[in-house]
């Protein structure tokens, strides 16, 4: 069993302590809430039989390779990735943690549990099923003085999950929302 000491109240009769145990309790479903996201996320279909998209005319092609099926360059500078990895890569928590890492921030499991139990389905104008994490929308507490950010749309095959990541000034990502939203929506399978 695994335990992560989550919250603590001091005062002077007492001192409480709030435990999560990601393995059973309150937010032990959380895990479970997880397996249901991503069950209802993986779309009987492999990766690897390709998809297809439409990227924004402003975008310019940038460098594939090894995990990365595309890439593409904004004219602010920003860079839009296709990475796909086996399964599920970690799941969605451990992804979360990661991209949170890569704007220096962090966030309790409670935080992200609420975020992850909040997550909406979407759908591409094909009918493929993915989600959306805005970094900054995990916690409504983070500083302003926070200005980088990671959008990040997430599909998952029967063979591989696919991130398409926006990373960058939180800026300029909003003046590349309307565009990089398009383009998920545009992803598709081969036919």
């Amino acid at each position: 069993m695994v335990f992560a000491l989550g919250s603590c109240t001091d005062s002077a009769a007492y001192r409480e302590y709030e435990v999560f145990n990601e393995s059973a309790g309150r937010f032990g479903q959380n895990a479970l809430l997880e397996e249901n996201l991503l069950a209802r996320l993986r779309v009987k279909k492999l990766l690897r039989d390709g998809i297809t998209w439409t990227k924004p005319p402003a975008w310019k092609e940038g460098e594939a390779g090894d995990f990365r099926l595309a890439a593409f360059l904004t004219d602010d500078f920003l860079e839009i990735t296709l990475v796909h990895f086996p399964d599920a890569a970690g799941g969605i928590r451990a992804n979360i943690n990661r991209w949170a890492g890569q704007v220096n921030l962090a966030f309790s499991p409670r935080k992200i549990s609420d975020y992850i139990n909040d997550l909406v389905l979407y759908k591409t104008s094909s009918d493929l099923p993915y989600i959306l994490i805005n970094v900054l929308d995990i916690d409504e507490n983070i500083s302003d003085e926070n200005t980088e950010n990671v959008l990040v749309a997430i599909f998952l095959f029967e063979d591989e999950i696919l991130f398409i990541k926006m990373l960058g000034g939180d800026d300029q990502l909003k003046k590349q929302e309307n565009d990089f939203l398009n383009f998920v929506a545009s992803i598709a399978l081969k036919k």
